[in-house]
């Protein structure tokens, strides 16, 4: 239980500093105005939490709790590397 804790923790902080740079990015690079780029941002919030529903439902029906919390941790590990080591020319 200490380690789902911690990692919803560390995750909402990741999502908050994201939604600032992502609202700048959006609005300087797309050209965006402020509403649009919040509108889309909005989206990305309520997408990210209504797929935890999601989760939760296919944890329960078919592989476990903790099977999926592992899955999930080590899967958002892996694309959060990854993202590290792409070059964005």
């Amino acid at each position: 239980m200490p380690f789902i804790i911690v990692n919803e923790s560390f995750e909402m902080i990741a999502t908050y500093g994201l939604q600032t740079n992502m609202l700048i990015y959006l609005m300087t690079f797309y050209n965006m105005s402020a509403a649009t780029a919040t509108s889309i941002l909005g989206l990305w919030a309520a997408l990210s939490k209504g797929l935890a529903i999601v989760g939760a439902i296919v944890a329960d029906s078919y592989c476990g709790r903790f099977r999926a919390v592992a899955f999930g941790s080590i899967s958002t590990l892996i694309v959060s590397n990854l993202s590290h080591f792409h070059n964005f020319n």
